[in-house]
């Protein structure tokens, strides 16, 4: 074995061990803050909790299958605190400086699951999974109206746009009171946006004509 292959290695393990010491210390973090943090109670169906629901079937699982839209619909408004608590979050500059971190690993002591760990996490899984469950719930998330409406009105949540927007066309027309707020993406200079508000006002209001959404 040469002198240069041993030094590789060497460089290798030392890296496996920095990688694997702050996984391990942001993991004691996280289990900690569970810990100590009180938690309130989270609806449950079938001995399950609403977060294990949808952690356990993915962000849009087929659900129906799996019990978890079942598990949803039941739950039914007793899911919205949590829901929009969840869909709220917005994930912190360092995972994404994180992950362009990690990936730098070299590839023999690279995880894809301690990967998409660092880039999301619960929360962020969370978050996408509500999108989910807002459809599943439809009219019944009718009391969420006025939070997601004041989410889209708050500037600081405006990367959540596009997704409070969705939530709101998966509710339907009861949500038509949100639709001022929806009418000012119509013309954003976030063409995505501006195609988001598009979608959700014609799923609030199917027969709308072009003139009523542009206006």
């Amino acid at each position: 074995m040469s002198i240069e292959f041993r030094s590789f290695r060497a460089q290798i393990l030392v890296m496996r061990g920095r990688v694997l010491l702050l996984v391990f210390g942001c993991i004691v973090v996280v289990c900690a803050a569970a810990l100590l943090w009180p938690a309130e109670p989270e609806p449950q169906y079938q001995g399950k909790r609403l977060s294990s629901w949808l952690l356990d079937n993915g962000p849009f699982p087929s659900g129906h299958q799996e019990g978890a839209g079942e598990a949803i619909v039941q739950m039914g408004t007793n899911a919205l605190p949590f829901l929009l608590k969840w869909l709220s979050y917005q994930p912190p500059a360092w995972r994404d400086k994180a992950a362009n971190a990690y990936d730098k690993v070299p590839l023999p002591v690279r995880s894809q699951a301690i990967r998409d760990w660092v880039a999301a996490g619960r929360a962020q899984q969370l978050s996408e999974s509500s999108l989910w469950a807002f459809q599943l719930l439809g009219a019944k998330a009718a009391p969420a109206v006025p939070e997601l409406t004041r989410m889209l009105e708050d500037p600081k949540k405006s990367p959540l746009a596009g997704r409070v927007m969705y939530c709101l066309g998966g509710i339907g027309e009861p949500a038509r009171s949100a639709l001022p707020v929806i009418q000012s993406f119509v013309h954003s200079a976030n063409p995505s946006l501006a195609r988001d508000a598009v979608i959700t006002i014609r799923r609030i209001i199917p027969d709308a004509s072009q003139d009523r959404i542009m206006r």
